[in-house]
């Protein structure tokens, strides 16, 4: 490699706008349920969520009925204590203390992600005093804006400045946003530009972490690195080959390819494996030791990492967060939605197909249900050392560092049974490739990818246009012919799309989340952790536009900090 590349990849590698789990304003306000009605009827989200506040308040009237009362009832306490019943009673307020939540505001900081001390307090207060607050329109707006970022290039920025010769940057603006489902939030996502080679490269990343956040936050904060490293020795690889054409092309993708999925294999080499050679080779390994550095291991997260220059896209996929690429066809005048990734979860038959290879004689056991020995969903992740390790690694672990453990699946018999290692998909962009829709499984659970798509398209015509509305009737046509329904939707009505916020990202969210009708957003971003997790899973959505900073292909232009149609 030239002098002009000497520099290492730590050197070069630039942090653009990156964000780690500083989610917050995840404040309640008081307000009653609306009573509105869509076309002459009530949402029935909405009756579904009056059902549920009926239920909480009735048992939370019991107990305070029974703290009042505590001798008046068949079942007081002094009668369950005698007859063993006592462990009932706890777990029925264990129960109840869980379904309102507890928060600590005293523990709320960075690792809390989405609460602020002050709605903690007040979160906290609400439970104390049995109350199920409904947020108003306006707060939920709030809430869905508090951790939205827009990221527009102009010419003569710094972040604008390109060494590729090609003009300009290819990426002329993306956004990002995150809502919390759980408390705190468990996906993470990164955003990374590599100077230098001759060209400039960006990384995008989005993180869906489940078992907590330790994992995800990892990998946020480390798989670009890994990745830019494992890179820079590629491009070494590239500059002394002698093949020209296109066998030329073919090494140059594979070697990419390789390149990213060395990264991710390499990292979680580091989370579970090295960690735990690292504790159980140090005889003075103390509890606190052992919990900081396994508990990446013990968590999990799947990774989506876009590696991208001006020429090529190249989508890396580890577990069932998606990247879908909005395409425009000239010919129909439509947007076409291109898949850059695939679901790697149980239900997928490729991947049951080569777990079963992958674990012979284990062929009926190692996917349950569609679940890795009716566990996991994802069937490669980060993490998950529950597994990976061998029942030798688990026990001793457990036995020498944490009290009480979940028993290991009667299969499990092979360890490991979960890979990190992504499927690389490559695409080389074209001028009609005009946006890249990042997002954990939270947004697809709600939209398709054509209506994903159709929303984000329809948000660049409408700019173009100057008009909203002008976008929302073809829209609803997507809408009309996909079928929504997925485990967090449970019921099935005709979808009301809405645009109203400048962030793409926020914008994909609303529409994900309840669209035009107030009352079902409304009612279904008032349910508390860990309630709403049945009805909404953490979102996370990174948007990236391609096209030179300050020309967006729709022809808009920053004014004020808000975009708008130019003149």
């Amino acid at each position: 490699m030239g002098s002009s590349t000497s520099a290492s990849a730590a050197d070069r590698f630039h942090t653009f706008h990156t964000f780690h789990g500083n989610h917050s304003n995840f404040g309640r306000e008081q307000f009653r349920f609306p009573n509105k009605q869509q076309n002459g009827q009530r949402s029935p989200f909405v009756d579904l969520a009056l059902c549920t506040t009926a239920i909480l308040l009735a048992t939370t009237m019991y107990q305070n009925w029974r703290q009042t009362n505590p001798t008046s009832s068949p079942f007081d306490r002094a009668n369950l204590s005698e007859s063993g019943g006592e462990g009932e009673n706890k777990a029925m307020y264990a129960t109840l203390d869980s379904v309102l939540g507890s928060v600590d505001p005293k523990k709320v900081g960075s690792n809390v992600a989405g609460i602020t001390e002050e709605s903690a307090e007040e979160f906290e207060r609400a439970k104390q005093n049995k109350l199920m607050r409904m947020l108003t329109p306006e707060a939920v707006t709030r809430l869905l804006r508090a951790n939205e970022k827009s990221v527009i290039f102009t010419e003569g920025s710094h972040e604008y400045h390109s060494d590729d010769g090609g003009g300009g940057r290819f990426i002329w603006r993306y956004d990002i946003n995150a809502v919390a489902s759980n408390n705190p939030i468990e996906d993470d996502h990164s955003e990374y530009m590599v100077k230098g080679n001759g060209r400039d490269q960006m990384l995008f990343g989005v993180y869906d972490g489940h078992s907590g956040w330790n994992c995800s936050q990892k990998v946020a904060k480390e798989l670009a690195l890994y990745a830019a490293k494992s890179l820079e020795k590629h491009v070494e690889s590239e500059a002394s080959t002698t093949d020209s054409g296109a066998d030329a092309e073919i090494k140059r993708i594979g070697k990419v390819t390789e390149a990213l999925q060395t990264a991710f294999i390499d990292l979680d080499a580091e989370i579970v494996e090295h960690s735990v050679e690292r504790i159980l080779s140090n005889a003075n390994s103390s509890r606190t030791q052992a919990t900081q550095t396994l508990l990446p291991a013990l968590a999990g997260s799947c990774a989506l990492l876009a590696y991208m220059n001006r020429d090529d896209l190249f989508v890396a996929c580890t577990g069932d967060s998606r990247a879908v690429l909005g395409t425009w066809d000239e010919e129909t005048g439509k947007w076409i939605a291109v898949p850059m990734s695939v679901d790697q979860t149980g239900q997928n038959e490729e991947e049951k197909e080569r777990l079963k290879k992958e674990h012979p004689g284990e062929e009926e056991s190692v996917v349950i249900r569609g679940r890795v020995l009716g566990g996991l969903e994802p069937t490669r992740a980060f993490g998950d050392a529950r597994y990976k390790w061998s029942q030798e690694v688990q026990d001793k672990i457990f036995q020498s560092y944490f009290a009480g453990r979940r028993p290991l699946p009667k299969t499990f018999m092979s360890p490991p049974y979960v890979t990190a290692k992504p499927e690389v998909n490559h695409r080389k962009l074209s001028r009609n490739d005009r946006f890249l829709v990042m997002a954990t499984d939270g947004l697809w659970d709600k939209l398709s990818n054509d209506e994903v798509v159709a929303l984000v398209g329809g948000y660049l015509d409408a700019l173009e246009k100057g008009e909203a509305n002008a976008a929302l009737e073809s829209i609803n046509d997507v809408s009309s012919s996909v079928s929504t329904d997925t485990p967090h939707s449970p019921q099935t009505t005709e979808r009301q799309f809405t645009f109203q916020d400048n962030n793409v990202s926020t914008h994909l969210i609303r529409n994900a989340l309840g669209g035009a009708s107030d009352d079902k957003l409304c009612a279904i971003m008032s349910i508390p952790p860990p309630m709403c997790r049945t009805f909404r899973d953490d979102i996370t959505v990174t948007v990236i536009f391609f096209g030179e900073a300050g020309n967006g292909p729709a022809g808009v232009e920053e004014q004020n900090g808000k975009l708008k149609a130019k003149a």
